[in-house]
């Protein structure tokens, strides 16, 4: 698996656990609260910027009321489903960039 691939299941990973988390009305505080951490590495697993340990994703769900698998269900299809989008925006740009240097080498060569 590629560094960019588990990054972004990282990230789904992170957004599954946040969408539980506000399911159930708790704030990132109030989480941490119940599993004795901080705030701080809440944050940090929900935006895929660490990876919890399987002790903590244990105790996150249930904490949240769901079972460990609950947490990955589907995250690889949302995790490739948002690497194509994001090849698609690139692709997008990349044809942008391109007929505006177009455009510009057009206008050049009519002045």
């Amino acid at each position: 698996m590629s560094t960019t691939s588990y990054q972004r299941f990282l990230w789904a990973v992170g957004r599954r656990i946040q969408t539980l988390r506000k399911s159930r009305g708790l704030s990132q505080e109030q989480l941490a609260e119940q599993l004795d951490m901080d705030r701080v590495s809440i944050g940090y697993i929900e935006q895929g910027r660490r990876s919890p340990k399987l002790a903590t994703l244990y105790a996150l769900a249930g904490t949240l009321g769901v079972h460990v698998s609950d947490i990955f269900a589907g995250l690889e299809y949302e995790a490739q489903a948002e690497l194509d989008t994001a090849d698609a925006q690139r692709a997008a740009l990349a044809l942008r960039t391109s007929r505006d240097d177009a455009e510009e080498s057009e206008r050049s060569l009519s002045v």
